[in-house]
């Protein structure tokens, strides 16, 4: 899904709701580098998901968001979770589809790329950590 700069879905997404996309090799995601997190994670066991983040030291303001949507679902849920509460996070969502993505963040810069990236399903998955370079 794209956003436009109003941060709205993009109405002509490159994708269609039906379609299978498959990527091979080490894309984006594998490559991220985040400027203001060492490392990040999720981990989804049904409803639960816990998000962790470790901080890079000196960084003003600095912040984990957690970017997500569930499947069929246009809303795009963000939350932004400041260095200074323990971590891991844990929330519950009311689904079992669901992607999710985590950005690092200081005051004045989200990152273009997320750290950690993960897909829900109906079975529990095991925690995914991108860490950063």
């Amino acid at each position: 899904m794209t956003l436009r700069k109003t941060g709205l879905p993009n109405s002509h997404p490159a994708v269609e709701q039906n379609a299978n996309v498959t990527v091979l090799g080490n894309g984006p995601i594998a490559d991220a580098e985040s400027q203001f997190l060492n490392n990040g994670s999720v981990y989804v066991n049904g409803v639960t998901v816990k998000v962790n983040c470790k901080f890079k030291e000196g960084i003003d303001g600095a912040s984990c968001v957690l970017v997500y949507r569930e499947y069929g679902n246009k809303t795009l849920v963000v939350e932004e979770y400041p260095k200074n509460i323990v971590f891991p996070v844990t929330l519950t969502v009311d689904g079992d589809q669901y992607t999710f993505a985590v950005f690092g963040k200081s005051s004045f810069d989200l990152e273009e790329r997320p750290i950690a990236v993960r897909t829900s399903t109906t079975t529990p998955q095991t925690e995914v950590t991108i860490s950063g370079k």
